[in-house]
């Protein structure tokens, strides 16, 4: 596995995980400016819990960041409960760049 490469040439984390290839077609041609994109945002999480999930159980020393999906206290939650020791922000904060602030509010307040 690429996790167990890296950590063997000395990584001291591994970050999961990043966009997800996509292909929209509706028939005639591709939905998307170049043919192919990702998916990411909200449709992210459950992937990226997989993986954090699967990288702890691989490699239990390990520290993770977890990414995907994330736009919500309780989704940094659910990265945490799943072996996460960092969570990061992506698309979300792109679009709310105040976001990151707000959940670590209701982080510290045990809210959202």
């Amino acid at each position: 596995f690429t996790t167990e490469a890296a950590v063997a040439a000395g990584a001291d984390g591994i970050s999961v995980v990043n966009t997800l290839p996509g292909y929209l077609f509706d028939g005639e041609r591709p939905r998307l400016g170049n043919g192919n994109g990702g998916v990411s945002g909200p449709a992210l999480l459950p992937a990226g819990l997989l993986a954090v999930r699967k990288v702890k159980e691989r490699l239990p020393a390990t520290p993770v960041i977890g990414v995907g999906g994330v736009r919500t206290a309780d989704d940094v939650r659910q990265y945490l409960r799943a072996g996460a020791a960092l969570v990061a922000i992506g698309t979300a904060q792109l679009a709310d760049p105040r976001l990151p602030g707000r959940i670590l509010d209701q982080l510290e307040t045990g809210g959202g």
